[in-house]
């Protein structure tokens, strides 16, 4: 696969994953974790984020 093929998969994904968020949607990839939109109290530069919970096959290698 070429460099531009991959990126263009990457960006679809992240824009897929954004435009979910975005919805309030929760976002769940398989194996690999889940993304939650966490509404915040209102103050000053504060609102909605973006979480990420990894999944357990992710936690584990990252943690070795």
């Amino acid at each position: 696969m070429s460099r531009a093929a991959a990126r263009e998969i990457i960006d679809g994904l992240l824009q897929t994953i954004g435009d979910a968020a975005a919805r309030g949607e929760e976002i769940h990839l398989p194996a690999f974790g889940k993304f939650t939109v966490v509404d915040r109290a209102e103050a000053a530069g504060r609102g909605r984020r973006l979480r990420f919970i990894p999944a357990a096959p992710l936690k584990h290698k990252l943690n070795g």
